[in-house]
């Protein structure tokens, strides 16, 4: 069983499953094609596909097909429930030889989750196309009307939501961040002006780190007006770049971050040809788009060096700039311009929409109040936490 992958005369990446025999697994195959037509970023598509991998090795193992597992008449089948129920046991704790149970878990709470969750879509996308019968993973859960949330405006009244009765409850996690002061210590320790670069672009822009790779020098074109334009593309040279939900549009930056990004650019890249912003200097990748794993370890350096002792990741950097936000008086709605995030429960009625001019003010109105207590009072820290961790739950 493998994971392989072509791209098409559109520069579009097909992800499909083959089997022990080398052949496409067909169901997978279309299920994968209707994920990239419907707007499914590459990643995405890519990681269902590894997760209907796993799916499948364990049917096999189980001695059965994708429809016989869910088939009520099949002689093999034990009930769609107990096999589900012995999949995701086998994802915990698989068998090591014969009936030797593995005690410590292979795999975390979520990661099951996402697991299974790609199984259901999958098995839904079937009943979709009457290729199977109906396929009840799901019960129905009703909104609680006592409970009043941050955000809960924009729950629609009565209406019931459905919940996974295999999903696994997952331990309560806490946003990693790092403060200003931790970030200005990182500036200092770091010497090479692209490190510097790349901390301003996840701190100050608020970046993750795969629209910081895809940022071509066209995207630059009004930094002179502290702007850049994150923008999706297709390239099949720059592998690591991507825009998540497709969250294209304008962030606006200090002008600390905005002479670093024009200093670097007149020093080092006009000499240069090439359209990416962030590139390799050294080695056999020399000039090439950077990779995630590139920048995750100058992280990790600058970190180790700035006498910081935790780990810490291109996201904390991330979430570090809601923060700053949160705690100098933005309110939710301009963090949220900030960080482009989207969410299917949102609207744009919800979020108000903000000029040029306004979210420069905003900005600016946070920087100049670093070094201020100001807490809004429509959310607690912990509510922004909860916050970006419903919004980013599947970034890793």
């Amino acid at each position: 069983m493998e994971v392989k992958n072509v791209t098409n005369h559109r520069n579009r990446t097909i992800f499909f499953l083959v089997d022990d025999d080398g052949k496409v697994i067909q169901p997978v195959y279309e299920y994968m094609l209707f994920l990239m037509r419907n707007g499914k970023k590459k990643n995405t598509v890519k990681n269902i596909c590894h997760c209907l991998k796993l799916y499948f090795e364990w049917l096999k193992i189980a001695g059965l097909t994708y429809k016989t597992a869910v088939d009520k008449k099949s002689p093999t089948n034990k009930g769609i429930m107990l096999n589900l129920t012995a999949f995701k046991t086998w994802l915990k704790f698989p068998s090591q030889k014969g009936n030797i149970i593995i005690l410590t878990p292979r795999r975390i709470d979520s990661t099951i989750n996402q697991i299974m969750s790609a199984v259901f879509g999958f098995y839904n996308f079937l009943t979709a196309n009457e290729e199977i019968n109906d396929f009840p993973m799901y019960t129905k859960m009703k909104c609680n009307s006592q409970f009043k949330g941050m955000l809960s405006e924009m729950v629609l009244k009565n209406q019931p939501s459905y919940k996974s009765v295999l999903k696994e409850r997952e331990a309560k996690k806490v946003i990693k961040y790092i403060t200003l002061s931790e970030y200005n210590r990182m500036q200092a320790e770091a010497t090479n002006l692209r490190d510097k670069v790349i901390l301003a672009l996840l701190y100050d822009g608020g970046l993750r780190v795969s629209e910081a790779i895809g940022i071509n020098l066209s995207d630059l074109r009004d930094i002179h007006k502290n702007t850049i334009h994150i923008t999706y593309r297709e390239d099949i040279n720059n592998p690591d770049a991507a825009v998540k939900y497709y969250s294209t549009g304008d962030v606006i930056i200090s002008d600390f971050a905005r002479d670093l990004i024009i200093k670097y650019i007149n020093e080092f890249l006009s000499y240069i040809d090439t359209n990416y912003l962030l590139i390799n200097m050294y080695g056999d990748t020399k000039y090439q788009p950077m990779r995630t794993h590139n920048i995750e370890n100058i992280i990790s350096r600058l970190a180790k060096k700035a006498k910081i002792d935790r780990k810490i990741t291109p996201h904390a950097l991330r979430h570090g700039c809601a923060v700053l936000m949160y705690n100098n008086g933005a309110p939710i709605k301009q963090i949220q311009d900030k960080l482009r995030h989207q969410s299917p429960n949102t609207t744009a009625a919800i979020y108000a929409q903000f000029d040029d001019e306004g979210r420069k003010k905003a900005m600016a109105t946070s920087y100049e109040k670093a070094n201020m207590k100001c807490n809004p009072n429509d959310m607690t820290l912990d509510d922004l936490h909860d916050w970006l961790l419903k919004e980013d739950e599947d970034y890793e």
